[in-house]
């Protein structure tokens, strides 16, 4: 999973784009935008999701989790939870989910000698 998460941060901050990876087994989509003062990460239900065309996906869909993991470490904050489809998350979706909510709120990015992006947990 932190693989799987690192990746889309990684790719997120090299292109500077909104980027999207659905987990299609799980019914899950994550996707991360970048802002000046923070990274956007959010959790969607694929069942649910419309992709647009303009590539504001977070305009048009309503995620079930976003935090903004701001740049300075001190402010941390959890946007939005949609409580009532969470709670219809079947047990392994749930414990996806959570595992997904933790990644988002607790990565760190370097830089490396060859100015790409590393995203890592300690």
């Amino acid at each position: 999973m932190k693989k799987f998460v690192g990746k889309t941060i990684e790719v997120m901050l090299a292109t500077k784009e909104e980027t999207i990876h659905v987990m299609e087994s799980d019914n899950l989509v994550l996707m991360f935008s970048w802002s000046s003062q923070y990274i956007e990460g959010s959790i969607y239900q694929l069942s649910s999701f419309q992709l647009s065309k303009n590539g504001l996906n977070s305009v048009i869909n309503l995620p079930l989790y976003t935090e903004l993991h701001y740049f300075n470490k001190k402010i941390d904050s959890v946007e939005y939870i949609d409580d009532n489809k969470i709670k219809k998350m079947s047990r392994s979706q749930l414990l996806l989910f959570y595992s997904m909510c933790e990644l988002i709120r607790t990565f760190e990015i370097e830089v490396n000698s060859a100015n790409e992006y590393i995203c890592k947990w300690e």
